[in-house]
């Protein structure tokens, strides 16, 4: 019964996660995602997406270093895929101790301070606080919204152009 709730908590992550790739790149709103279980090999379809976990420990392949991740933080999500442009998206998720509204200009110092360029802010949406910006070959975007009971998360998902 317990891994029965564990798997659909994860599900609904990943749903989540999802869900903010897709505000970034609406041309992807009808393309199939296919998640490939980690350790495991798949074919990649034209059209469709793959996904590997990632262990909680480690950044996903191409997430970029300098963006920063509360210290003691509960990762929830962690996951490198392929999407169906055949792009590369790095994506971490955490559970944060810290306001919607102090994340938010958390994120915005630090993506500045570390030479990124802000291209889209949006603390009125009714997804969350967004914040879009890009960095070389690079397109990041990171939405801080709030969960059932209050609870502060922030999904970062970086996209690494072709």
């Amino acid at each position: 019964m317990m891994k029965n709730k564990t798997l659909v908590i994860v599900l609904l992550v990943i749903a989540a996660a999802s869900a903010g790739y897709l505000v970034f790149s609406a041309s992807q709103k009808d393309k199939a995602l296919t998640v490939k279980p980690q350790n495991q090999t798949q074919n990649r379809q034209p059209g469709q997406a793959q996904m590997q976990a990632v262990d909680k420990d480690k950044l996903p392949k191409d997430f970029p270093a300098d963006i920063p991740i509360e210290a003691g933080a509960e990762i929830t999500l962690n996951f490198t895929a392929i999407n169906a442009n055949g792009e590369t998206q790095a994506s971490r998720e955490f559970i944060s101790k810290k306001t919607v509204a102090e994340n938010y200009a958390l994120y915005q110092k630090s993506l500045k301070e570390s030479g990124w360029n802000i291209t889209r802010v949006d603390d009125k949406s009714p997804v969350g606080s967004l914040i879009f910006a890009t960095k070389g070959n690079y397109k990041l975007n990171i939405r801080i919204y709030t969960q059932a009971g209050n609870q502060v998360r922030v999904s970062i998902n970086n996209i690494l152009a072709k």
